[in-house]
């Protein structure tokens, strides 16, 4: 036999592993089973367990048995288990808390929203309200108009009485003998002007209250007014004064002469404006007037008097004249001046200052129509 001190050695290392070997053996539970994790006397869990380690204690049924008969083992499992729990239960109640609180704000909002939809919706049911309102009042206005539109312009007359009275009337009594059954708005012949009167055929003819006079109407058989201007000074009295410039002119009055026809009876209104000048002179008073002439006679005067008159082209004086006339069909108006020591009415083309128009306000139609 050959001897060698290597062998020795590893003779001593076989035995030792093999005593390692039983002591390790001997700390392993009886039904022993390869899963590492499956008996940990001295595994501490960590405060917050990963994926892996949550896992960490679903063992197999046949690894129970095992735990089970190792009473510390079985402790060590179930603290785990617990704080596994508690964790996964704070964990829980944290996500709980938040959703909560997230619930409660979107239901907070909610309720805003719904406060202020209910809000919109009160002011709309206001304005449709006030809508159906408007529309009831202008329905009920609408139909009042039309009625009395249809009133006004359509004939009532009954079938049986058709006939007229043989003039033009004028009155609610004239409307009802001629056959008017409807009351309303009519026109009717005045005694000088149409009238507007309401009439209630309800009302016997010789009620006071079967007409009611509601004003006058402006009928006009013509148009008639007149606009003219001068544009060079005059200087003849005792004459009318022409005029060169027509604004407008209805036809009634000739420019050349000056002079107004009156085309129809009734009330006209006429206006005159021009500027004095008075050169200077010694004489102890100078005048200018106005005159307003109908059918020959002096009717209106306007007069400008200047004592120790300067000569200055630039001192110019205004004369005016304005009246309101009855006249007759036929009756003529028209305008002079009268003066002394050389004064005038000043004007020329680009200084038009002398006006003469007029117009008629008021015809007596009953009057044009050979009512009376």
């Amino acid at each position: 036999t050959i001897y060698h001190p290597s062998f020795a050695s590893t003779k001593q290392f076989v035995a030792l592993f093999s005593v390692l070997t039983c002591i390790v053996y001997g700390q392993l539970p009886g039904n022993w089973n390869p899963d590492v994790f499956g008996y940990r006397p001295y595994f501490a869990l960590p405060s917050a367990p990963s994926a892996k380690q949550t896992n960490l204690f679903h063992f197999r049924p046949d690894a129970q048995g095992a735990i089970d008969e190792q009473p510390q083992t079985r402790n060590l499992v179930l603290a785990a288990r617990m704080s596994l729990l508690e964790l996964s239960f704070t964990k829980l109640a944290k996500e709980l808390r938040t959703k909560l609180s997230d619930a409660d704000k979107k239901i907070a909002d909610l309720n805003s929203k719904l406060a202020q939809t209910t809000e919109v919706s009160s002011a709309t049911a206001t304005e449709l309200d006030n809508l159906k309102q408007d529309y009831a009042d202008f329905k009920t206005d609408t139909t009042d108009r039309i009625s009395a539109l249809e009133q006004a312009s359509t004939c009532t007359c009954s079938a049986d009485n058709t006939a007229g009275i043989g003039r033009i009337p004028g009155s609610c009594a004239d409307l009802k003998e001629i056959g008017y059954t409807k009351s309303g708005l009519f026109s009717v012949m005045g005694s000088k002007q149409v009238e507007t009167v309401y009439c209630d055929f309800t009302k016997e003819a010789d009620d006071p209250d079967l007409q009611k006079l509601i004003g006058y109407e402006d009928v006009k058989s013509k148009p008639t007014y007149f606009y003219l201007q001068r544009t060079v000074k005059s200087e003849q009295k005792d004459v009318p004064i022409p005029f060169e410039t027509e604004v407008v002119n209805s036809g009634d009055i000739d420019k050349t002469s000056g002079v107004f026809t009156a085309p129809v009876k009734g009330t006209y209104f006429f206006s005159f404006s021009g500027l004095a000048q008075i050169p200077e002179t010694s004489a102890f008073d100078s005048y200018l007037a106005a005159l307003l002439f109908r059918n020959g006679d002096v009717v209106a005067r306007s007069q400008l008097n200047e004592v120790n008159a300067v000569a200055n082209i630039n001192y110019l004086s205004p004369v005016t004249v304005q009246a309101t006339l009855a006249l007759e069909q036929g009756d003529t108006v028209w305008m002079q001046i009268d003066f002394n020591n050389g004064a005038y009415l000043f004007d020329d083309n680009d200084f038009r200052a002398t006006h003469f128009n007029g117009w008629l306000l008021e015809e007596e139609i009953a009057a044009s129509l050979g009512l009376l």
